[in-house]
């Protein structure tokens, strides 16, 4: 059987990193899909001009924040 070490997550830490990481992972993302498919971009998702760009990581962020928060504290639940 494994050894406890005593290591909790912190769910702010945990959901802020996560949320970053989201969020760049769907600005990148997002730049990719402008710059070789803008047409089918457009029909796929119909918020794709300069502000779906903005909007997009920010959702991300929140979606990604929401979900950190959640893994940790379940996470952590389990562990004690």
């Amino acid at each position: 059987m494994a050894k406890r070490t005593g290591v909790a997550l912190d769910e702010k830490a945990f959901a802020m990193a996560a949320g970053a990481i989201l969020a760049a992972a769907s600005l990148f993302m997002g730049a990719g899909m402008g710059m070789y498919s803008w047409g089918m971009m457009r029909w796929m998702f119909p918020s794709s001009g300069p502000l779906g760009m903005i909007l997009w990581p920010v959702e991300a962020a929140v979606i990604g924040a929401a979900l950190g928060y959640a893994f940790a504290r379940l996470y952590n639940a389990f562990r004690a």
